[in-house]
């Protein structure tokens, strides 16, 4: 008896394992492939599961290309849990977690598939986040609480400042992903922000914020 209610948990931890195990498959071949290209015989091969195991936890392309989505998101969320829980001022924040999200996207499979994704939302018969709207209003948050603390100019129009970092990141991000599979990611945000943060923040709130930012992305301890 002990054996028989040993057995669901190890069951279920397995199931949890191999149902991971085809998401980064499918990750892996929808970033090469995308959406259309992504053949389910091909994502089962890649994750060395049956077809009967594909299909028990995944009923569809779109099933799979739903799953990645939510497992994107709620990434972009312990990310910004993570780095509010630094205690940096409202600015810096917004700056350091452009660098984690693009640490983040250079690291895992799932974010890049999740970007190609969004580009392709048209094309996925399924219900998928809105893109960009999250990150617009959370910036849009962060930047007039930098304008409260006197850390950005008064006269900043905090919802289309926001709609333009997002908008700007994304396009950073696809630059560095079609010219060097996002190797130099870091380094183009780092030159970007050089050039469009004194334009909130003046030449010297600019520097002081980026001077919190390693060259690896990272933020730098406080002294």
């Amino acid at each position: 008896m002990a054996r028989a209610s040993d057995a669901s948990p190890l069951k279920q931890e397995r199931a949890k394992r191999t149902r991971q195990v085809i998401l980064i498959a499918a990750a892996r071949t929808i970033e090469r492939v995308g959406y259309a290209g992504a053949r389910l015989d091909e994502i089962g091969r890649d994750a060395e599961v049956t077809k009967g195991a594909l299909y028990f936890h995944f009923r569809s392309k779109a099933d799979i290309a739903r799953a990645l989505m939510e497992a994107h998101h709620e990434r972009w969320r312990e990310i910004t849990r993570r780095v509010s829980g630094y205690g940096l001022d409202p600015l810096t924040t917004m700056v350091a977690l452009s660098f984690a999200v693009a640490r983040n996207y250079r690291a895992s499979e799932i974010a890049r598939a999740g970007v190609r994704l969004g580009n392709e939302y048209q094309s996925i018969d399924a219900e998928l986040p809105r893109p960009f709207v999250g990150w617009i209003d959370r910036l849009t948050d962060l930047l007039r609480a930098a304008q409260a603390e006197g850390l950005i100019r008064e006269d900043v129009d905090c919802p289309s400042a926001a709609a333009g970092v997002v908008a700007s990141y994304f396009g950073v991000q696809e630059m560095s992903a079609r010219l060097s599979g996002g190797k130099d990611l870091i380094r183009r945000l780092r030159a970007w922000w050089t050039l469009f943060l004194p334009a909130l923040a003046g030449e010297e709130g600019a520097q002081e914020v980026l001077a919190r930012i390693t060259e690896r992305g990272t933020v730098r301890p406080s002294e």
